[in-house]
C-alpha cells in the first residue's frame, strides 16, 4: 500500500469515527477493546521505525521482520561495547521500535485509551534467556516535552511461548531520556501518539542474541481469559532449578503468585519460615507507619508503593542468601540492587532505605 493511499485511508477512518459519535451523540470513546497494531504483513511492518545504538556508534544490530509463520520478529544482537574514541561520551547497548506518527487529512491520528484500563501486548520471547529480562514497552503522548515517554518493564514469564502481557496503563512511569521524572503526573491516555519495546542491555551489563515475537498490541479492559488458579503446591513445584535460579527469585515469587491468584495464606504456606518472617517484618513495618500518622484515603496509593519497595528490598536480601546458601555464591550488591529493580518498574527502583526498612 502506497504512502498516499494508507494517508486517505486514515482520513477516511477519522471521518467515519466522528460521524458515528455524532449519530450515537457520543462524545466519548468506547469501552470496548481497541486494536492498536498487529504485524502480519509487510504492510504491517511499514508502520514502524527502528533504531539502536549503532546510529551513533555502537556495536548492537536491530531488525523487525516477519518470521515463517507472518508474525513479527524484533531481533538482532545486543552489544555493550564502546569503541574507545566514543568512551565516556555515549551510552550503548540499546535497541527498539515504535510506531510511526499517524497523520490524516485532519491533522495527527492519536489512540484514544482514556477508558480502558490495560495495554495488551501478545508476545514471545526468544534469544538468549539472559536478554529476556531487559525489554521495556514505551509510550508516547501528545505532550510539550516531545523526549518525555512513558515507560513500563516488559516483564515476560516464557520463553519460546506466545503469551499475553498486561500492563495497567496507570502504572507507567514518566520518564526523560531514561531517566523518571520526579513528581506525580498521569497519562495523557486520550492522546496517545506512539507505542513501542526497547530492549536496554546497557542498563544491566547484558550482552547477546535477542529476539521477540510479536502478533499484537491493543488497549483493553479486561484480560482475554482469567488467568489460570493453581495450588501453592503446584506453584512452587514449578519454579527454576536451583541451577537456574536467579537472584531475584522470590520477587519473581511475589509477583507471580499476584498473577496467578493465589491467596496470601497459599503462599505464606509454600515459604520457607524464614521468607514468611522476612515479608512479614516487611508488612508489620508498613502498618508501623500507618500508626504512627498516616491517615486518609488519598495516602493509600503511597502506602502501597512504600509496601512494596519495602517488600522487594527484603526479597532482594534473602535472594542474596539463598544463592550463597544453595549455590555457594554470594551475589554483590549491585546484582541485588538489580534484583529488586527486575521485580518492578521504574518507579520501584531501590533508593536510599528509610530508617524503618533498615530495621528490616
Amino acid at each position: 500500500m502506497s504512502r498516499i493511499r494508507e494517508y486517505l485511508r486514515r482520513s477516511l477512518a477519522v471521518a467515519q469515527d466522528g460521524i458515528a459519535r455524532t449519530i450515537a451523540a457520543d462524545p466519548a470513546p468506547p469501552r470496548l477493546p481497541l486494536p492498536m497494531f498487529t504485524i502480519h504483513s509487510q504492510e504491517d511492518l511499514e508502520q514502524f521505525a527502528t533504531g539502536c545504538d549503532a546510529d551513533i556508534g555502537g556495536y548492537s544490530t536491530c531488525h523487525l521482520e516477519l518470521d515463517s509463520e507472518s508474525r513479527g520478529r524484533f531481533y538482532g544482537n545486543m552489544n555493550t561495547s564502546v569503541h574507545p574514541s566514543l568512551a565516556g561520551k555515549m551510552n550503548s547497548g540499546y535497541a527498539a521500535f515504535r510506531s510511526k506518527k499517524r497523520t490524516s487529512l485532519f491533522g495527527e491520528m492519536f489512540f484514544d485509551v482514556g477508558r480502558l484500563k490495560y495495554l495488551h501486548l501478545r508476545v514471545k520471547a526468544g534469544g538468549d534467556r539472559r536478554t529476556q529480562d531487559a525489554y521495556f514497552v514505551n509510550i508516547q503522548t501528545e505532550t510539550p516535552v516531545t523526549s518525555d515517554i512513558w515507560q513500563h518493564r516488559l516483564f515476560l514469564r516464557e520463553h519460546g511461548a506466545w503469551e499475553d502481557v498486561l500492563i495497567p496503563f496507570r502504572s507507567f512511569v514518566l520518564t526523560n531520556y531514561g531517566q523518571p521524572v520526579p513528581g506525580k503526573m498521569e497519562m495523557n491516555t486520550e492522546k496517545v501518539r506512539t507505542v513501542g519495546i526497547s530492549i536496554l542491555g546497557g542498563k544491566f551489563g547484558i550482552d547477546g542474541k535477542y529476539e521477540l515475537g510479536i502478533d499484537s498490541i491493543s488497549a483493553i479492559n479486561e484480560p482475554p481469559q482469567a488467568p489460570p488458579r493453581i495450588s501453592a503446591a503446584d506453584f512452587a513445584a514449578s519454579l527454576p532449578a536451583q541451577e537456574e535460579m536467579k537472584v531475584s527469585a522470590l520477587g519473581e515469587l511475589l509477583r507471580t503468585a499476584a498473577t496467578l491468584q493465589i491467596t496470601e495464606t497459599e503462599l505464606m504456606a509454600a515459604l520457607t519460615e524464614e521468607e514468611r518472617v522476612v515479608l512479614s517484618r516487611a508488612v508489620n513495618a508498613r502498618i508501623g507507619m500507618e500508626k504512627s500518622g498516616e491517615k486518609g484515603g488519598k495516602e493509600e496509593k503511597g502506602r502501597n508503593s512504600r509496601e512494596e519497595k519495602m517488600l522487594l528490598r527484603a526479597a532482594a536480601r534473602l535472594a542474596r542468601e539463598r544463592m550463597k546458601r544453595e549455590l555457594g555464591t554470594v551475589a554483590p550488591a549491585p546484582q541485588a540492587k538489580q534484583a529488586a529493580e527486575e521485580c518492578v518498574n521504574a518507579r520501584l527502583a531501590p533508593e536510599t532505605p528509610s530508617e524503618e526498612e533498615k530495621k528490616l
